[in-house]
């Protein structure tokens, strides 16, 4: 399994600057003006909004290296790997994250992840799945795959043919 890095994928603005300007937007006195004929007063507002990048950060605990694949998964059609892989998974999005899932076609057609609770599935190589996930905090997520051989596939033990990408969600 190849894990696309120990990804940290930000979007909007850095925290920093925007919280500097709000510290300058609040301590900043209210206008006034004076003139020759007596003091008068003006108002200024300021909008501001604080956004919070979305951030997704997945780390891989452990990864197969292998796969062995029987007579009777060939006579089946598919290999159950209960603990494919060990994650530990960061996001502070409440729009879950997306799971894109390479495989080796020449060996699989088809592939059934189950993380979080759920099952994507890939029919193709590449294929980009939403995953429903609130925020996650150092959360470890175990991997498990169903993986429908291609035909032609016979017995062996392979390289492992499923590699995991991670983007935050929506």
């Amino acid at each position: 399994m190849r894990i696309a890095g120990d990804c940290v994928v930000a979007r909007a603005f850095r925290c920093a600057p925007v919280l500097a300007i709000a510290a300058f937007v609040a301590a900043a006195p209210a206008a006034r003006a004076s003139s020759s004929l007596g003091t008068s007063g003006a108002q200024a507002s300021i909008d501001f909004k604080i956004v919070i990048p979305v951030v997704l950060r997945v780390k891989a605990a452990a990864e197969p290296r292998e796969v062995s694949i029987t007579d009777a998964d060939v006579a089946r059609g598919y290999v159950d790997v209960e603990r494919g892989a060990s994650l530990v998974v960061t996001s502070n999005s409440r729009a879950g994250f997306y799971v894109s899932i390479a495989f080796d076609s020449r060996l699989l057609a088809r592939v059934v992840a189950r993380l979080h609770g759920q099952a994507v599935e890939a029919d193709a190589p590449g294929s980009s799945l939403h995953v429903d996930a609130a925020r996650l905090v150092e959360t470890p997520v175990n991997v498990g795959y169903r993986m429908y051989l291609a035909p032609g596939a016979r017995p062996g033990t392979y390289r492992w043919p499923i590699g995991l990408a991670f983007a935050p969600g929506p």
